[in-house]
């Protein structure tokens, strides 16, 4: 499974027509995407990770980076490597 990053970028170029490599680190009100453009992507954001974000939170978070542990923290996902040291834990006992 992708990481979170991965889909955010994924969909980010997709739903937002933007053509280059995102700088996750970047403040979200220097990244040339309108206010209509972002509340859009807010609801796809939803859709996609199966979280129900309101504009307003997601106007708190100042990066991609933010918004991708948001939702990872919301979510319970757990990255490929985290998640196979977990079952190898398990597996273990």
């Amino acid at each position: 499974m992708a990481s979170t990053k991965d889909r955010l970028d994924a969909l980010a170029k997709e739903h937002l027509g933007l053509d280059r490599k995102l700088d996750f680190d970047t403040m979200l009100i220097h990244s040339d995407v309108s206010s209509v453009d972002a509340v859009a992507f807010v609801s796809v954001v939803n859709r996609e990770f199966g979280v129900r974000f309101l504009p307003e939170v997601v106007a708190d978070i100042k990066t991609l980076n933010g918004l991708a542990e948001h939702i990872d923290a919301h979510t319970g996902y757990k990255r490929p490597a985290a998640a196979a040291a977990v079952k190898e834990r398990r597996r273990r006992r």
